[in-house]
């Protein structure tokens, strides 16, 4: 909290001469209407006051909270911890330098909050001493003085004021230490999102776990952090009290004492491998989850909802079994530190009872007894702390080396340069002075990762390329082109040689990536906007009539990675985007694959070529076109990881010497393709708007989920806490209360039977009995607390268990709700907001909840004794008690109100940040390439002190309601002392020091009912958001209806007929209707082409025929039967799918072919050898059971699409749609695949959408699609013999005009 300032003093806040030591409450509001505090305001939290009123809360935003002062801020903060970074000392005894920057940022408020807890200890001695004043002075009162007690009310007094001082200085104790931790918080979720921004490939599940979980754990740790010191502190003095009242009798207790200790130090040993166990087994399940939901469209196709949520499930059962042994072994340490006080009183009372049997003088008086139980309450307290503070450092520790293994890192080289002070390139060479080359390499080999012996993915590199000339990259699928580009924009590891650039350099990769906000924002990324030389590159690229037709032009926004666009759409944004860089070095990775051939050659020429923007920029290219590799000045021939050739191409085609079978292949394309145009200068196409797309990105940012704008304000209603009962178990949540009422009576039993034995003593009845009669209280008093401490034990084992239970059946509904959710959903939610209710709101139901409940009753339970005891003693204090409970009840309505208002802002807010983070880290490349860190940076800045600010004045709440529990429960024993000074001759020592002792422990008893009744319901607000997934509209239950399908009549053959019937569908949300009136009839077998230009409603057809998307009018037939009255998961494993977005699982080749795990060796090998494969699946590793990483990381583009094609290859169905299979790879390699998906799938009936129109004039049928209807449905003979007709134009006619039309 208070950061070491070289300049400003640390006692002293905003150079003021106001002492630090005074200013606990920082000036933390800058927005009115916040009054200036005083010291008085300060201590009682009164800024918080503002905000009591319920109108002033009602519909409270975000935006409304104050803003953080500057000095906590995340800038700030982050500033001051890169500081202290370049400041470490190489050794300490600190093995963590994570540890060390935690200390040093914090050690103001770590400095403040101890001398605090010192003064608690001080105070809280004070407590027994004043209290046996208070009843020495009862026990000896002359009966005949009728004068004022002024001895006994000062005592009374001393008692009060030690015992609310003692409180305060807890509670401000406990605000600096929270302070320290969201200090904390802040710096480290900055440090964890700025190093992922310069790792190679960095894991978005990884990131928002150690910024939505380790970081609360290490925080909740830190307000342990004067634990080991304060403890064995207050320990100690206790003692010695202890052994000034009973004397030696105190060392057996001690003996049991340090046993306890012993036994919980090799428990918690124990308790940090479980944490980590189970925080390791969290991650590879939620490294699932993100990757299901990346790929939930993908999944659907194929219907393995089934499959993934069974793997999801075992991974969550794998990890509650790590965290079933963590709260096994808390439960019993939590049982042990329960026994321990009441182990060590019943020890020492009867050593002191036996010892001094035979004495006259010592006896077990009121005094001795009460005052000693005092000190043992006192410790108590301590000991209370002990399994929470053990649990919270094993917690802490785990996750401060979770933290420590991924800031140590190794990160790419020299990544944080400036977009205008380029000092040398960014594998750390020094760069070449400014002159006519502009690359050069010599021998470079290239790693993926950076440890030794790695394996190279490029070997021998040898380059020189001159500023301004454009030069081509070429080769077989595999080769190794895409890791050239990433290898000479720096996003792999230099082995050897030597890499040198002239200037700064900007990779477009082929895979676009694009963030949440508007078109315009995606393609300026921070820079400014020039309307002029802006609306010249959206119109270069192809993108003006794509705005004209967009709800609010380039101001539409767009969902995070551009999901609603289409693939061309994405393409055009990213060049549009780094064209608009001015870069002086341009590495392109073959950036407009993806869109249709025309308006690629016109893009190419009025962009890339030597006739376009980028004239005078270098620019290396990947092609897959001749018509392009003709325009390039050089080209670049790769094989087999290295360049084999580098020249110009008449000397390549010279070169008869090596293997050209690319090279063929590009040349053998259809010459309706490569064909240009040279007598007519092709004037730029205007692109037809994206209906079945663009249309509803209005809608895809006003997700109903983790809204800021559609929170509730209302109490956690009782459906929420009904629902989390239920899946608690109503027997086993019965069962466990009636263990907590059980240990309750036993301890009030303790206390009553203490008395007793106390009053004999003190009334000399002992005299008249036998020893017998000594050992009679011994034994009741050992037997009720052993009683209960199992009966603890009991309860605490059945809570677990239960919570557990609830926390697994709660996940895997949630799971099953979004998986089998629509399309809908899909697309307006953030992965990052749903990975966040799988991870953060999760967690507090696995560690946090459980916790909170079970503290929860047990506070309940113990106030209800206390209330007995101080009724039963003195029946009349009803009139104070009454007070106390209705005052309590009111100040807890005032502050649950405000305080879920501020857990609901969190956690919104943090649903929002981990949805930013996982948005940016998958895009950590191109963030890179385009040098955008320093604002996405700062926008992260941003995003973390939106979520602190709410975090900030939730912990505030707490205190400003622990200090005026502790005003009323002051006011509370004040009259009660007073009650009985007053009546002292009415009452005896006995029930006074009972009555006083008890009435002590409300003070901590109610603070911490409060605390955990507002922590209760804060961590139903985790609940009630899980539970709103339940309301997820649902595609169907994933579970088989045969009674439901519709089946084709017996008298027709199943064999793919489709019959499209008046067919108009729109996508969810407000989106604009994307097939109109379509009528189409394809015959059994039949090969149809489906064409047609960007948003033309082509892939729509597809969506449609898999019921993703709405179906507004019309029916879709297969072989007669309605697929609207089929089950949708039996209609949809009817279907095959090859993809264009491929999907690629963390695992073995075979189970992304076969994740179901369906189909025998024997039949994937026949069918790898069917489709020419064979070679492709033998080149890698192990073959089948090679290990893929998810996305396919470190494959190229065309192997993620082949495998993709070879697992649709393996069905045998017989309708088959391929959109855009083969858009990635070569030539040769897509001739093959189609000649082997048409050989194998030859009965069945196959829809082949393409933008390629060539590669499909061998289909018996072409539709063609216009803004969502069907313009032509013929053969292809008899179009292209129509010079009319729509194929006819689009092949041969690339005037203005026809693209247009179409």
């Amino acid at each position: 909290m208070f950061p070491v300032n070289p300049i400003k003093s640390p006692l002293f806040a905003n150079n003021t001469s106001t002492p630090r030591l005074f200013v606990i409450i920082p000036d933390l509001i800058q927005a009115p209407p916040l009054p200036s505090l005083s010291l008085w305001g300060r201590l009682f939290f009164n800024h918080f006051q503002v905000f009591l009123p319920k109108e002033r809360t009602a519909g409270l935003s975000s935006d409304e909270v104050p803003q953080l002062a500057d000095e906590y801020t995340a800038s700030v903060l982050t500033s001051l911890w890169i500081q202290n970074q370049k400041y470490l000392t190489p050794k300490s005894w600190f093995k963590s330098d994570t540890l060390r920057l935690i200390l040093k940022l914090n050690q103001g408020s770590l400095i403040l909050s101890g001398a605090l807890e010192l003064g608690r200890i001080l105070f809280s001695l004070l407590v027994p001493m004043s209290l046996q004043q208070v009843i020495h002075y009862i026990d000896v009162a002359d009966l005949e003085d009728q004068g004022f007690p002024f001895h006994g009310i000062f005592y009374a007094l001393i008692l009060v004021v030690v015992s609310f001082l003692g409180s305060l200085c807890e509670t401000h104790a406990f605000f600096q230490l929270n302070m320290a931790g969201m200090n904390t918080k802040t710096a480290l979720a900055a440090a964890v999102f700025r190093k992922s921004l310069r790792l190679k490939s960095p894991k978005d599940s990884d990131v928002v776990n150690l910024i939505s979980v380790d970081t609360v754990f290490l925080q909740k740790a830190l307000r342990f952090i004067h634990l080991p010191w304060a403890c064995p502190l207050q320990m100690l003095l206790s003692v010695l009290y202890l052994y000034s009242i009973l004397g030696a009798s105190i060392f057996p207790g001690l003996t049991g004492l340090c046993l306890i200790l012993l036994v919980s130090l090799f428990l918690s040993l124990r308790m940090k491998e479980c944490q980590c166990n189970q925080l390791k087994r969290k991650d590879e399940r939620l490294k699932k989850v993100v990757e299901v939901l990346n790929h939930l469209k993908v999944i659907k196709f194929q219907v393995w909802e089934r499959t993934f949520e069974r793997s999801v499930q075992g991974l969550r059962e794998h990890e509650l079994e790590a965290l079933r042994e963590f709260l096994l072994i808390q439960a019993f340490q939590s049982f042990m530190w329960n026994c321990a006080i009441f182990l060590v009183a019943f020890l020492s009372f009867a050593s002191y009872a036996l010892m001094n049997s035979d004495s006259s003088e010592n006896k077990l008086t009121a005094t001795t007894a009460f005052v000693s139980l005092a000190i043992f309450n006192n410790m108590r307290n301590q000991f209370r702390l002990f399994p929470s503070g053990i649990a919270s450092w094993s917690q802490g520790f785990v996750s401060l080396d979770r933290m420590d293994e991924f800031l140590a890192s190794t990160e790419l080289p020299a990544l944080d340069q400036q977009p205008d002070r380029i000092k040398d390139d960014r594998n750390g060479n020094i760069k070449i002075q400014p002159g006519e080359v502009a690359i050069l390499a010599r021998k470079c080999s290239f790693a993926r990762s950076d440890v030794k012996d790695a394996n190279l993915c490029l070997e021998n590199i040898n380059l020189s390329i001159l500023k301004g000339e454009l030069i081509g990259v070429i080769g077989p699928m595999g080769c190794g082109k895409s890791t050239l580009m990433e290898s000479l924009s720096g996003e792999l590891y230099k082995v050897h040689g030597q890499l040198e650039m002239s200037e700064r350099t900007l990779l477009v990769a082929n895979s676009p990536w694009l963030r949440s906000g508007t078109i315009r924002d995606n393609i300026l990324l921070g820079s400014n906007y020039v309307k002029h030389n802006y609306d010249k590159i959206v119109e270069a690229c192809g993108l003006t009539r794509d705005f004209q037709g967009a709800p609010d032009g380039d101001l539409t926004w767009v969902h995070g990675n551009g999901d609603n666009l289409s693939g061309g759409q994405r393409q055009r944004i990213n060049l549009a985007r780094a064209v608009h860089q001015k870069c002086p070095i341009y590495f392109l990775d073959d950036p407009l694959s993806a869109v249709d051939p025309k308006l690629r050659k016109a893009i190419f020429k009025d962009v890339i070529s030597n006739e376009g923007l980028l004239r005078r920029k270098t620019r290396v290219m990947i092609v897959n076109d001749y018509a392009m590799v003709a325009k390039m000045d050089k080209l670049i021939l790769m094989q087999n990881g290295t360049i084999v050739d580098f020249g110009r191409l008449d000397i390549l085609e010279q070169r008869h010497n090596l293997d050209m079978e690319v090279w063929q292949s590009l040349k053998a394309m259809d010459p309706l393709e490569a064909e240009e145009d040279k007598d007519v200068i092709k004037p730029k196409p205007k692109l037809m708007k994206r209906q079945d797309t663009i249309s509803i990105l209005r809608s895809v940012q006003t997700s109903g989920f983790d809204n800021l704008d559609d929170m509730c304000y209302e109490s956690v209603s009782k459906d929420n806490y009904m629902f989390y009962l239920k899946n608690l178990g109503y027997v086993g949540s019965l069962v466990g209360i009636t263990f907590y009422v059980a240990c309750q009576v036993f301890e009030v039993s303790t206390k009553l039977w203490l008395a007793r034995w106390t009053s004999e003593e003190q009334s000399n009845l002992r005299a008249a009995t036998s020893e017998t009669r000594e050992d009679n209280f011994i034994l009741v008093y050992g037997s009720l607390g052993l009683l209960q401490a199992f009966s603890y034990l009991g309860a605490v084992l059945q809570i677990n268990n239960a919570t557990i239970g609830a926390s697994s059946m709660i996940h895997n509904s949630v799971f099953h709700k979004v998986v089998y959710s629509t399309i809908d959903f899909i697309w307006s939610t953030q992965v990052g907001a749903v990975a966040n209710r799988f991870s953060r709101d999760l967690n507090e139901l696995d560690v946090i909840l459980p916790s909170t409940l079970k503290s929860f009753i047990f506070q309940c339970m113990r106030i209800c004794g206390t209330v007995f005891i101080v009724l039963f003693t003195f029946p009349s204090n009803v009139f104070s008690t009454v007070p106390l409970i209705v005052g309590i009840l009111c100040i807890f309505k005032f502050y649950i109100h405000i305080s879920r208002v501020f857990r609901r802002l969190s956690s919104a807010t943090m649903a929002s940040l981990n949805g930013f983070i996982t948005e940016n880290v998958s895009g950590v490349a191109s963030i890179r390439t385009f040098r955008n860190q320093r604002q996405v940076l700062d926008l992260s800045l941003n995003e973390i002190n939106a979520h602190q600010k709410n975090c900030y004045m939730e912990m505030v709440s707490d205190c400003w309601l622990f200090v005026r529990l502790q005003v009323i429960t002051t006011v509370f024993i004040a009259s009660l002392s007073m009650f009985i000074i007053w009546n002292r001759h009415d009452i005896t020592s006995h029930m006074a020091g009972l009555c006083l002792t008890s009435a002590i422990m409300i003070m901590s008893d109610v603070f911490l009912f409060t605390r955990y009744a507002a922590a209760l319901e804060k961590s139903m607000v985790s609940v009630e958001r899980l539970q709103e997934y339940q309301d997820i509209e649902q595609e169907y239950d994933g579970l088989y209806s045969d009674k439901s399908f519709s089946i084709a009549p017996k008298t027709v053959k199943a064999g793919g007929h489709l019959t499209f019937h008046r067919l108009s569908g729109r996508y969810p949300g407000e989106g604009q209707v994307c097939i109109k009136d379509v009528s189409v009839d394809i015959r059994p077998g039949q090969k149809v082409g489906i064409v047609g230009r960007t948003g033309a409603g082509k892939s729509s057809i597809a969506l449609l025929l898999y019921r993703l998307i709405e179906k507004l009018d019309g029916s879709i037939l297969i072989d007669h039967c309605d697929i609207a009255k089929m089950d949708l998961a039996h209609h949809r494993s009817r279907i095959t799918i090859i993809p264009q977005d491929y999907a690629l699982f963390n695992g073995t080749l075979r189970f992304n072919l076969d994740p179901e795990n369906r189909y025998s060796d024997f039949h994937l090998w026949n069918t790898i050898r069917s489709t020419e494969m064979l070679d492709f699946i033998q080149s890698f590793p192990n073959t089948l059971d090679f290990i893929i990483d998810s996305d396919g990381v470190g494959l190229s583009v065309g192997e993620r699409q082949l495998i993709c094609t070879l697992r649709g290859l393996l069905t045998e169905n017989k309708v088959v749609i391929l959109d855009e299979a083969t858009s990635a790879l070569s030539n040769s390699m897509e001739n093959r695949i189609l000649k082997s998906v048409n050989g194998h799938f030859a009965d069945s009936t196959i829809l082949t959408i393409t933008h390629r129109v060539h590669k499909v004039l061998k289909c018996d049928k072409i539709l063609v699609m216009d803004s969502g209807r069907v313009a032509e449905f013929d053969s292809p003979s008899r179009l292209l013999n129509n010079r009319q007709s729509m194929l006819y134009r689009m092949l041969n006619n690339p005037s203005r005009d026809s693209l247009n039309s179409t």
